[in-house]
C-alpha cells in the first residue's frame, strides 16, 4: 500500500448503515457534514427499517442533492451486507464507515489524512474514540479517550477493500472484528493516531453489546477463524504481524489510553 492519497484530494466514501435508527440518524449526518474535509459522498444503507428512516434520508437528500444516496433493502439483512451493499456503489478512493448511532467530531477526516501523510505507506489509519454511555440518557457520560477495533474510528484505502474482500455475511456481529483480522494477516500496514475522532454512542439496542450466546459465538468465530488462517504445518499459530505505526503524540500520551479488543 505504497501509493500516497496526499497528492491530490481525494474523494471519500462514507458509508452508513442503519436499520430502526431513526432517533439517532439525524446526528451521525450532522457529525459527517460538519466534517472539515471535502469531496466527500454519503452513502446510507437502510436495511428494512420500518420507524422513520426514510423520512429522515429523504429530508437529507432533498438538501444534499447528489452528494447522499441512499439504498433500501425491504428485509433486513446483516451489517455485514448492508457495508457490502455500500461498497458496491462507493466510487472514492478512500473509504470510511460510521454507525447510524454514533458520530464523528469534526476533525476526524481531516486528522485522518493527517496519519495518512504522516505515513503513507499505510493502508488503515486508525484514532481514538470515546465511549458515549447513554443507558440513563438523563446523565450520558463520556469515557476517556480508547484505541478499540471500530470501523468508525478508521478510514481506509479502496485498494485494502479491494484486496481483503468484503465483509463476511456469515456473521451477525463481530464483522468487522473478522475483516480487520483479515487485513492485518493479509500485511496491511495500519496507523494509529492520538487524534479522538469518534462518539461510539452506547444504549441498550446496540449490536456489538448484545450479550447473547449469539454474539459471543460470533467474536469467538472471528478469532477462531484468523487462528486457522495462521496455523502452521506443525501445528504452532503465527503471530500477527507487528505492522502497527504510531504518531509521536500517541506514543507520549499512550499511558492514558485503554487498549481495547484486537
Amino acid at each position: 500500500m505504497g501509493v500516497s492519497v496526499m497528492n491530490e484530494t481525494p474523494l471519500i466514501s462514507i458509508i452508513i448503515p442503519t436499520c430502526n435508527y431513526a432517533l439517532f440518524l439525524s446526528d451521525a449526518l450532522d457529525s459527517v457534514l460538519a466534517q472539515n474535509y471535502a469531496p466527500m459522498e454519503i452513502i446510507v444503507v437502510d436495511d428494512g427499517s420500518t420507524d422513520d428512516t426514510p423520512t429522515v434520508i429523504g429530508r437529507y437528500q432533498a438538501h444534499l442533492g447528489d452528494m447522499l444516496r441512499s439504498i433500501r433493502r425491504d428485509t433486513p439483512s446483516s451489517p455485514a451486507a448492508a457495508r457490502n451493499a455500500g461498497l458496491e456503489i462507493a466510487s472514492g478512493s478512500l473509504i470510511a464507515f460510521l454507525d447510524a448511532d454514533d458520530t464523528w467530531t469534526p476533525n476526524c477526516l481531516q486528522d485522518q489524512m493527517q496519519m495518512f501523510a504522516l505515513f503513507p505507506q499505510v493502508g488503515i489509519v486508525m484514532g481514538t474514540l470515546r465511549f458515549w454511555r447513554m443507558f440513563n440518557p438523563a446523565e450520558p457520560t463520556l469515557s476517556p479517550p480508547s484505541v478499540v477495533t471500530q470501523l468508525g474510528t478508521m478510514l481506509i484505502k479502496r485498494e485494502v477493500i479491494d484486496q481483503i474482500g468484503g465483509f463476511d455475511t456469515d456473521f451477525r456481529t463481530s464483522e468487522d472484528i473478522d475483516w480487520f483480522l483479515r487485513a492485518r494477516e493479509a500485511g496491511v500496514l495500519v496507523a494509529l493516531g492520538a487524534h479522538m475522532v469518534l462518539q461510539h454512542r452506547q444504549h441498550n439496542h446496540n449490536l456489538s453489546r448484545d450479550r447473547s450466546v449469539g454474539a459471543r459465538r460470533s467474536f469467538a468465530l472471528a478469532l477462531q477463524k484468523s487462528t486457522e488462517r495462521r496455523r502452521q504445518p506443525d501445528g504452532t499459530i503465527a503471530p500477527l504481524p507487528e505492522l502497527f505505526y504510531m504518531d509521536p503524540v500517541l506514543k507520549a500520551a499512550g499511558q492514558y489510553l485503554t487498549v481495547g479488543r484486537v
